[in-house]
């Protein structure tokens, strides 16, 4: 699992173990600095899926890790989280996900387009709560 000869190696931000429900299943998630991610294979030694989310990968997180892979969340640094589901795999178009943007106190999404409410945070930590079915969100600000 090395880069192809000539190809430029890009940074690996964020890691996460999953699907480890027993002794012969182990998967990785790696999120890249150009929106990369890559779902490794570890009992197998081989890439299972990978997909680009067009921005850096802040965070990689799956709900829980000694269970069958179920949810997968994805923060990157344009303010947006991806869930993906990942139980319903399409052959052509991957994991089935759901995406949404940080939330400016007042309620709306902020977008470049209006200078006043541009990014100034960026995801800082994903935490799942199984027991509740929540996904918390941590936000830092921008230095």
């Amino acid at each position: 699992m090395e880069p192809e000869e000539g190809s430029v190696v890009r940074d690996c931000w964020s890691v996460s173990f999953g699907d480890a429900h027993s002794v012969d299943d182990r998967c990785l998630v790696a999120g890249y600095d150009n929106g990369d991610v890559k779902l490794f294979d570890l009992a197998a030694g081989k890439l299972r899926w990978e997909t680009n989310v067009s921005n850096g990968v802040c965070g990689v997180e799956f709900d829980r890790k000694d269970i069958e892979m179920n949810k997968l969340v994805i923060s990157t640094l344009e303010s947006r989280y991806r869930l993906y589901d990942m139980r319903t795999h399409h052959p052509v178009h991957g994991y089935s996900f759901l995406s949404q943007a940080r939330r400016t106190p007042t309620g709306r999404t902020p977008t470049s387009t209006r200078p006043q409410a541009t990014h100034t945070h960026r995801p800082h930590a994903h935490k799942h709560t199984p027991r509740r079915r929540l996904l918390h969100c941590c936000w830092a600000p921008l230095a």
